[in-house]
């Protein structure tokens, strides 16, 4: 705490010394600037080595990541390089020009125009309390200028000159830290930056009632942060205590996941579920999210696996689900009885070992480290190489790979939106009309992941709370007696049974 006072009052001391009040934004320089350099989610910036506010208005404004890119209030950056920005109210349409370029984009619109030819963005502008959010990588560099990115400290650097591999070598970069951390760039952990996980514990006033939350955000734009989905023991059908999962896994934040069969003596999942890029279990038709390797997630409910290597790759929509799959791995067990006559590939160390003829009820062994592929006319030969990737149909049109993922339902929140269908299986009085400890999962527009444990609330209030929480998309996931929350140190939710699917958050060095 001495360290961020001691930082927040040299930035201060360096906005007065440059003739700012604290508050004030700094007019453009009479000379453009170079370089300017900025921090997700922090109001401070630096204009060349004079570090001053994003938004002088307003200390609330600072660059945000969005759907993987950096969103912005652009108007301070292009005037530090004697641009200009214009705003047309009626046609919610931005301008920005600098030397001979300009770039036009219109609110939520996903063409944008640069020098007067039409571009396809993957994010497009937004209002955000009140101030027009752009992409700043897109805008920026539509202009001629460069753009340079450290995921150390979230730094993004523009430029209107090269930029060198190392940033931190810059000295408006060094200024920026300096001001920000009071210490030597470079340091492994800044005393200051944000905590990427935190905990809120309150009672919500919603319109159908009282709730109390438990409720965890996860920074997944922050580069500390990996989360993993995981079976107990790595097997379906098995089952462990949370204390004892919780123990095993060192994470910082731990949730219960999927629903299972839990009342059954093979208690399988019930949803799509994916760890570590390693496809456990596929049941498609229910909500799933899906993260990539760099924490983006994606919304849907159908997934695949591409069985590939070489000039051969095909896929498979069936995963160790019972007998109906054609893809089983050794999360189903050790051997798998044969459904039918056919052929059957079977691949161990990342090369096929054998593709020949089985017979229905003929045991196969399932090598530890491969798989077994029951597929007629497969253009593979023994010693091709050959991999499994978990790959996801996103609802936003993509198929992006996918290296973890969860199950649940009833869908609560959609684009935005309170979402009241409910798919089958899910439209019984437990999910209708009973009030019960329940677990939900969301994300937000601005790369926040929500993990929510309400102590008792029916389904439309998780909804109206999901809402309240600002998620863009939400699920609910098991609940009742498999209601389960770890936060640092403790059990906030403690189940009343054994679970198999839960998803873990940890905080890397």
């Amino acid at each position: 705490m001495k360290t961020r006072c001691l930082a927040l009052l040299f930035v201060c001391a360096l906005i007065l010394g440059s003739g700012l009040p604290p508050g004030t934004a700094a007019a453009a320089p009479e000379s453009p600037v170079h370089t300017v350099v900025l921090q997700i989610d922090s109001p401070y910036c630096a204009l060349g080595e004079r570090i001053t506010l994003v938004d002088g208005n307003n200390m609330e404004v600072a660059p945000v990541i969005m759907e993987s890119r950096t969103m912005l209030p652009i108007r301070m950056l292009l005037e530090a390089f004697h641009g200009s920005v214009s705003w047309d109210g009626d046609a919610r349409q931005i301008t920005c020009s600098l030397g001979d370029h300009s770039a036009v984009l219109r609110v939520d619109a996903s063409t944008a125009w640069v020098d007067g030819t039409p571009v396809s963005l993957d994010v497009p502008a937004t209002i955000r309390n009140d101030r027009t959010l752009t992409p700043l990588r897109f805008v920026s560099e539509s202009l001629s200028l460069q753009v340079g990115w450290d995921p150390e400290y979230r730094l993004v650097t523009v430029s209107d000159r090269a930029l060198p591999a190392d940033l931190k070598t810059l000295p408006e970069v060094q200024a920026l830290l300096t001001a920000l951390y009071g210490s030597v760039p470079g340091a492994p952990e800044p005393t200051n930056m944000a905590d990427p996980v935190s905990l809120l514990q309150k009672t919500f006033s919603l319109p159908s009632g009282l709730v109390s939350a438990n409720v965890v955000t996860v920074d997944l734009t922050s580069p500390r942060v990996r989360v993993e989905a995981r079976l107990t023991d790595g097997q379906l059908g098995h089952t462990a205590p949370f204390s004892s999962i919780v123990t095993e896994s060192g994470a910082d934040v731990v949730i219960n996941a999927n629903f299972f069969n839990s009342y059954d003596a093979y208690q399988r999942p019930i949803g799509s579920l994916i760890s570590n890029g390693s496809y456990l279990f596929s049941e498609h038709g229910l909500t799933s999210l899906g993260f990539n390797e760099d924490n983006q997630v994606f919304w849907g409910n159908s997934s695949y696996v591409e069985i590939g290597g070489g000039d051969s790759s095909t896929r498979s929509y069936l995963v160790n689900y019972l007998s109906s799959s054609e893809v089983y791995t050794p999360a189903c067990g050790a051997s798998v009885t044969a459904p039918s006559g056919g052929s059957v590939l079977i691949a161990a160390g990342g090369a096929v070992t054998a593709y020949r003829a089985v017979t229905a009820g003929e045991e196969i062994s399932i090598p530890a480290d491969g798989f077994v592929f029951f597929k007629n006319g497969l253009n593979f030969r023994t010693g091709d190489p050959i991999s499994l990737q978990a790959f996801m149909s996103a609802e936003n049109g993509t198929q992006p790979r996918i290296s973890q993922m969860i199950s649940g339902g009833p869908r609560l929140i959609k684009d935005g939106e309170i979402f009241t269908e409910l798919t089958t299986g899910f439209d019984g009085p437990n999910f209708t009309t009973l009030s019960a400890p329940r677990t939900a999962v969301g994300t937000t527009v601005d790369g926040k992941l929500l993990l929510v444990n309400a102590l008792s609330a029916t389904v439309q209030q998780l909804r109206e709370l999901m809402e309240e929480l600002r998620c863009e998309n939400a699920v609910n996931l098991d609940g009742g007696a498999s209601a389960a929350m770890y936060y640092r140190g403790q059990t906030i939710c403690p189940p009343g049974r054994p679970l198999t699917c839960t998803l873990h958050v940890f905080l890397d060095q």
